[in-house]
């Protein structure tokens, strides 16, 4: 996929799915807590990358089996 006057890395960036997810937590004494994650799924073969919101530096790498297992569960939705 290219793109007129966009570089290489700008042309990578077009072709990824990015999920931006919001994680809510619950209690017993009914304080919530929520947490901003994004998820950069890559290609078949290829890692993917979960991130905190804000934490983008700091992310986890996801192993290409890994990726392949999660696209499945999201291929089911």
């Amino acid at each position: 996929m290219l793109y007129q006057g966009k570089t290489t890395e700008q042309n990578r960036l077009a072709s990824l799915c990015i999920f931006h997810c919001i994680i809510m937590y619950f209690s017993i004494a009914k304080h919530s807590n929520t947490h901003g994650l994004n998820l950069v799924l890559g290609k078949t073969g290829e890692k993917s990358r979960v991130m905190y919101v804000g934490h983008e530096n700091n992310g986890f790498d996801i192993s290409p089996k890994d990726t392949k297992i999660l696209r499945g569960m999201l291929d089911n939705q």
